[in-house]
This record gives structure tokens, C-alpha cells and sequence, in this order.
């Protein structure tokens, strides 16, 4: 039986946890699942020890990167090498449930309207420990019954966290994701999903995240600049992150012309409410985007 499922794990400095997130992926794997690791010139030990958990494991594919590409290209690669129906990436620094991989596999099979489906994502603590129920995560992203441009308008509305980015989605989707060097990607994508098909929640525990980055803001901006999403002299505006959804909508090959007004139309009022800009701002982004149609 060839692997349906292909679990990939970017990893890049991930020392303190990369033992803990391998060891969980490796439970969940069986003839459907399969495990890529892939380590993106790390300067600390976490080489050492990927290679020391998979190395003679024919069921993981080790990526071993002497020269380090910018996150989001890492992640682009990652989906396009995948040979399998459905892809997921684990962070190198979260758990993986076991039984959630082929629970979300089963619902998939039952519905090819499904793009994206996502579990409970729990919080961890240190020690890589929580507890079914408490510390939940993950947005309402479900477009369950939803007519189009109600589920768009709900997933704009709805994504905060983006931990659903870490669901399980059809590859052949997951390799359209318009991947871009900007602020907010992990909004897009799970945005382009929605226009692919439905996005679920699978009401499980499926991820352990490790949701907080100990960096101050100055730290933060300095990665920013040095990935390249940013530029030394840039600054971010919600304006922006909302003229990122209206270029990509512009362009969608899935997306009506009517749909595309409307949709744009509907984003215009979400990103006012979401995130107290002003009309005048987006209004200009907004026909900006319409000479793009």
C-alpha cells in the first residue's frame, strides 16, 4: 500500500523540542502515513539529533539543507516534493496526536469537498504536557453548510491564530497556496483554502502547540527583516495584510467575477471591524486590486 498522508516536519534550531515532535510523529506512522524531516542548516544540535532518531528508518525521508532558504520557501518546498494525496506540516517544536492522522484521512475519503481539516489544538507546557479540554487554540474555521462567500467572509472574520495551518489538506490544493514572504501568509493560505473547498474542525485532540515565541518586539522585526518579509525601513499596516486578500482574490481562477466584487466587497467591512482601520485606506487597496481583474 502506498502512503496517502505525507507528515513534514521543517525544523530550524528546534534543539529543545525536535526529540519530543519526532517521537510523536513516528507513533503516527503506518502504510498511509509517511514522515519527511526536513533540517534547514540549523547552528545548533538539532542535526545531530534528527539523525540520530531517523537515520535507518525507511518510513522517514531526511532533507539535510547545508545552506539555509528563508521559512516560507522552506515550507513551499516541502508541499511540492510531497508525492502523497493529502500533506501536513508539524512544527519542529509541537506533539502530534496518533489517532488524529487517520481519523482526518477517513473524513477526507468521505467528502471531496473538504480542502482543509484541522483538530483541536492544545496548548503544552514545558514539559510537553497538557490536558484534553483546557487550553484550546484553534479558530472557528468551520464552513460546514456555508455558501461561498459566507465561508470566505467567515474565515477572513475568524483567523487569528492560523493554528489550523498545521491541519491536513489536499496536496493538489496545498500546492496552489500563493506562498509569499509577507506578514500574515499563514492567513492566506488558510484563506486560498477556503476557496478551494470547505475547511473542517475534527472536534479531537490531533496537536500539542507550543504557541508562544519568547522574543520581544525588536527581536521579532529583526527576524522579520532578516527572512525577508519585511524590508529594514517597512512598516506593517493592517491596510497592507488586507491588500494582500484582495490581490490574491483578483487573480483566483475559482473566483467569479461577481464573487470577486462582492468577496472584496464583504473583506472591506471584515478588516474595518477586525481591525479598527480606516475605510479610506482599505477603499484604496481595494481599487488597487480591482486593476488586477
Amino acid at each position: 500500500m502506498h502512503p496517502r498522508l505525507t507528515i513534514a516536519v521543517p525544523v530550524h534550531n528546534e534543539e529543545k523540542f525536535i526529540e519530543q515532535t519526532l517521537k510523536s510523529a513516528i507513533t503516527a506512522l503506518s502504510d498511509e502515513v509517511c514522515l519527511v524531516v526536513s533540517e534547514n542548516a540549523s547552528s545548533d544540535r538539532s542535526r545531530e539529533i534528527i539523525k540520530s532518531i531517523c537515520e535507518g528508518d525507511n518510513r522517514i525521508k531526511l532533507l539535510l539543507r547545508d545552506e539555509k532558504i528563508p521559512v516560507i520557501e522552506h515550507f513551499r518546498n516541502l508541499v511540492q516534493q510531497c508525492e502523497t494525496e493529502y500533506f501536513m506540516w508539524l512544527g519542529g517544536h509541537d506533539i502530534l496526536f496518533a489517532d488524529y492522522p487517520n481519523q482526518a484521512i477517513s473524513k477526507l475519503d468521505s467528502d471531496e469537498s473538504i480542502s482543509l481539516i484541522y483538530p483541536d489544538c492544545l496548548q503544552l507546557n514545558e514539559n510537553g504536557k497538557t490536558e484534553y479540554g483546557s487550553s484550546k487554540l484553534e479558530d472557528d474555521l468551520d464552513t460546514s453548510g456555508l455558501q461561498k462567500l459566507d465561508a470566505l467572509e467567515k474565515v477572513a472574520n475568524n483567523t487569528f491564530s492560523c493554528f489550523a495551518t498545521y491541519g491536513i489538506m489536499r496536496t493538489k490544493w496545498a500546492r496552489e497556496i500563493p506562498f509569499q514572504q509577507v506578514i500574515g501568509f499563514d492567513h492566506l493560505l488558510i484563506f486560498h483554502m477556503a476557496v478551494c473547498g470547505h475547511i473542517r474542525h475534527l472536534a479531537v485532540p490531533g496537536l500539542g502547540i507550543r504557541a508562544e515565541r519568547k522574543e520581544s518586539n525588536e527581536q521579532r522585526t529583526a527576524r522579520y527583516i532578516k527572512e525577508g518579509i519585511i524590508r529594514s525601513n517597512e512598516r506593517y499596516s493592517y491596510e497592507r495584510h488586507a491588500a494582500k486578500y484582495f490581490s490574491y482574490i483578483s487573480k483566483s481562477v475559482r473566483l467569479s467575477m461577481n464573487q470577486k466584487f462582492s468577496i472584496i466587497k464583504r473583506l472591506i467591512r471584515v478588516f474595518r471591524n477586525k481591525f479598527e482601520v480606516k475605510p479610506k485606506g482599505l477603499v484604496r487597496y481595494y481599487f488597487h486590486a480591482l486593476t488586477g481583474l
